[in-house]
């Protein structure tokens, strides 16, 4: 569980934290230590100078800010608002919606922070490695390099690059969850070496074998093919050098597949929206055509009647008394047949308003 807090009138504040409490959300006061969002609604004249104020209590960890916006406000000008992190959604959005969104957004927040802290961790090792041998320069860049890339194989590709300047050649095993992607520097996908990176994954972080090593992570595994086995130094040290490669490695590849789950998640949701948005305007055009159906059905019955009153011998009050009913009657059927138009037309602008969300 995480805390938001909100910027806002007193009103619509009261709307969004019944919300957010419904959704499992805690709501806390903006001063409050421990806040992890905060809302502010731009609609107030003086959400800047309050919002200068909380940062201003909050300067050692600065919540994130999720900005409520009408369509004409300036989305450039936020990012003067604020010294962290920042996200806006356009007014208006509905309560659930929102409490949902603050969730994903957290939780996507939540996988940044720790990208950002493998990254961290990944050039802190590297810079201190440097002083040890010239050629960790080179396995800096690739960690600076590799958080860059946006696929495995572009990541991996880096990696063998780096490996080739130290004159090793290599093939990488990369796990993940439909199963494993084979690379080789030479391009040659040999079976033997893929059966080995797949039998020494429980052999611990380094197997060796002759002059070859396997370096094994959580979901990469690294094969070298060629290690200087012959000078004893050189091969210690090199062993660190291919253990921050591989460690820089496994910290893009995981990210790379938390970023994959993410994307694959918000499209089978958007999926989802698009589908019940059809599913909605097929209902609602079957339900036009039998309205008109239904209505022209109750004209001709009323016409019917009106032709037939002479023949009832009833009085002019009777027919009168009668011709009411019927146009009461009428009268209903048609107005159920428009609210429930109405009621479908407000759950198709919902779904619209959570699909324009999910875009963010």
């Amino acid at each position: 569980m995480f805390n938001v807090a909100f910027i806002a009138e007193s009103a619509e504040q009261a709307t969004w934290s019944s919300a957010f409490a419904e959704a499992g959300l805690r709501c806390v006061a903006p001063e409050a230590p421990d806040v992890h969002i905060v809302f502010v609604d731009t609609r107030l004249p003086d959400f800047d100078r309050r919002l200068r104020e909380l940062l201003a209590e909050h300067a050692e960890a600065l919540p994130f800010i999720l900005f409520l916006i009408e369509q004409d406000f300036p989305v450039a000008s936020l990012r003067d608002l604020t010294r962290g992190g920042y996200d806006y959604a356009h007014l208006p959005i509905h309560s659930a919606v929102l409490a949902a969104r603050t969730q994903r957004l957290w939780q996507k927040h939540q996988e940044s922070d720790a990208m950002r802290r493998q990254l961290d961790e990944s050039n802190a090792v590297a810079a201190h490695s440097m002083n040890l041998n010239a050629r960790l320069g080179r396995l800096l860049q690739f960690m600076e390099h590799g958080f860059s890339c946006i696929s495995f194989e572009q990541v991996v590709r880096a990696a063998l690059k780096v490996l080739n300047e130290w004159q090793l050649h290599a093939s990488v095993g990369v796990f993940h969850d439909r199963g494993i992607d084979f690379f080789s520097d030479d391009g040659q996908l040999r079976n033997i070496e893929q059966e080995i990176i797949e039998s020494s994954r429980g052999l611990g972080r380094f197997y060796d074998f002759g002059s070859r090593t396997v370096i094994n992570f959580a979901h990469v595994a690294i094969l070298v093919r060629n290690m200087p086995i012959q000078q004893t130094e050189y091969y210690g040290t090199l062993k660190d050098h291919l253990y921050f490669l591989a460690s820089a490695l496994e910290a893009r590849i995981a990210a790379l597949i938390l970023e994959k789950r993410a994307q694959e998640r918000a499209n089978r949701i958007q999926t989802t929206v698009i589908i019940l948005q059809q599913i909605i305007a097929d209902m609602e055009n079957a339900k036009l055509a039998m309205t008109a159906r239904s209505s022209a059905e109750l004209d001709k019955i009323l016409n019917d009647l009106s032709a037939e009153f002479p023949r009832l011998s009833l009085t002019n009050i009777e027919e009168e008394r009668l011709s009411n009913m019927l146009n009461e009657a009428a009268d209903r059927v048609n107005a159920i047949f428009q609210r429930s138009t109405r009621e479908d037309q407000g759950f198709r602008s919902l779904l619209t308003q959570l699909a324009e969300t999910l875009k963010h």
